[in-house]
């Protein structure tokens, strides 16, 4: 964490370098995980990358660079905010900081840095403010063992509490042409429609102020507001809200309190026969595609840094992808996490064998001939996937420790790794690896 952290300090400014001024700074990164992990100088880079779930380190600045500017434009009043996303590039400065934006962006196949959601505060101290209201009692059921029909009997049980009451239903739905979010009234329907990279929490929370909104203008003073989304609710819980979603529905709600309007927030069951939701649920759908849809542009900061990392990680997917490796045989994805075993012996082994570099297969690149060695029975190269699956000399040991027939299978999963750490004690392989 400590060289992280130092690496990380500054790393917006001094990250656009020449190549040859950052490689240091990369040696430094990749020393140190050869450390972490025991491995040797020979494994490749790209491996350490990916076995340790790290970016690469331009890869990290890119997304460092990008997270600043997301800081930035969350912030109206930062002075940086108008030189940075709204002034034109100054052709008499050599590569200015928007120039760098740009040029990440088209890496990225963004045309435009994404609207971002202005960060506000709750005008009053969360003292003064009165809790929202929120209602979970049917989250004591769960959808996959309860019946539809003892759900809708407890949510009728629910709504008999509140006869004279408004009820709105909120719902948003997700897919790979956008986000829809609908708000169903018993005179009105609200339909929205945001952007691919938005959350379903967005899209919920987004949901919620709108109906807020839409009260404002309704009739009667006392209203229920009916969600599938557990998460919207608890975020309300927050003293100190982060999302600019969740502050704006505080201050709404307060705002209503003082036209002596009564909210209660409920949380319903999804997909269980509940006719309103069931309801929002289909215009929700329909509201990602539809024309009618009001278009809700900015989200918040969340949304944007997950948009970045998610397409950092997939032009990361794409190199690895097209990289011979070892490691690609068994850990395929770069986002996946491979398990280790409690010890550190037993970690620095496993390491080595899934970068594929071992000292019985490599110490010879360190010698003075640099003559790779031969198997003594099979006459080839010991190469880790020969020794573990192949190589006549440890059959018995394989059959004995029952070895899976496969790298992915025998350095995956950690009960397959505890076997072949018992297989490589018996054959007498420990100090060799």
């Amino acid at each position: 964490m400590i060289i992280r952290s130092r690496i990380d300090y500054g790393a917006v400014v001094y990250s656009t370098c020449k190549k040859s001024y950052l490689g240091p700074i990369c040696t430094i990164q990749n020393t140190a995980l050869r450390l972490a992990f025991g491995a040797f100088r020979t494994s490749p880079v790209s491996s350490l990358h990916c076995l340790a779930n790290e970016f690469p380190l331009i890869d990290r600045f890119h997304y460092l660079r990008l997270s600043y500017v997301v800081h930035i434009a969350r912030n109206p009043n930062n002075p940086l905010r108008r030189p940075i996303l709204e002034s034109p590039i100054d052709p008499a400065l050599q590569n200015p900081f928007n120039k760098r934006l740009r040029s990440d962006l088209q890496q990225l196949d963004l045309p435009s840095f994404p609207q971002t959601l202005s960060q506000t505060f709750t005008s009053n101290p969360p003292w003064v403010n009165s809790p929202l209201p929120v209602n979970i009692s049917m989250s004591i059921y769960k959808t996959d063992t309860t019946p539809p029909s003892v759900i809708q009997a407890e949510y009728r049980a629910l709504t008999s509490q509140f006869p004279d009451h408004t009820h709105l239903f909120t719902d948003a739905s997700k897919s790979s042409q956008g986000v829809g979010a609908a708000v169903k009234t018993p005179t009105d329907v609200l339909q929205f429609s945001l952007p691919t990279y938005s959350s379903v929490l967005t899209g919920e929370l987004y949901n919620i102020l709108e109906a807020l909104n839409h009260i404002v203008n309704l009739p009667g003073f006392h209203f229920v507001l009916f969600t599938d989304s557990m998460s919207a609710l608890q975020a309300f819980k927050a003293l100190f809200p982060v999302n600019p979603l969740v502050v704006r529905i505080q201050e709404q709600f307060q705002q209503l309190r003082l036209q002596s309007k009564e909210i209660l927030f409920c949380y319903i069951p999804s997909h269980m026969g509940i006719t309103g939701n069931e309801m929002a649920d289909t215009l929700a759908k329909e509201a990602i595609l539809s024309v009618n849809s009001k278009p809700l542009i900015a989200v918040p900061s969340t949304d944007i840094k997950s948009l970045f990392r998610t397409r950092i990680v997939a032009s990361w997917q794409r190199k690895w992808d097209t990289h011979p490796s070892h490691l690609r045989k068994i850990q395929p994805n770069v986002t996946t996490r491979l398990p280790l075993p409690s010890t550190r012996q037993g970690q620095v082994l496993i390491s080595r064998l899934r970068l594929g570099h071992s000292r019985l297969a490599h110490a010879y690149l360190f010698s003075l001939d640099k003559v790779p060695p031969q198997c003594t029975k099979c006459k080839s190269v010991p190469a880790v996937e020969h020794i573990l699956l192949h190589c006549t000399t440890f059959q018995q040991n394989r059959i004995r420790w029952s070895l899976l027939p496969s790298l992915t299978e025998v350095l995956g999963d950690l009960p397959a790794v505890e076997k072949l750490l018992q297989f490589l004690t018996a054959a007498g392989l420990l100090q060799l690896i």
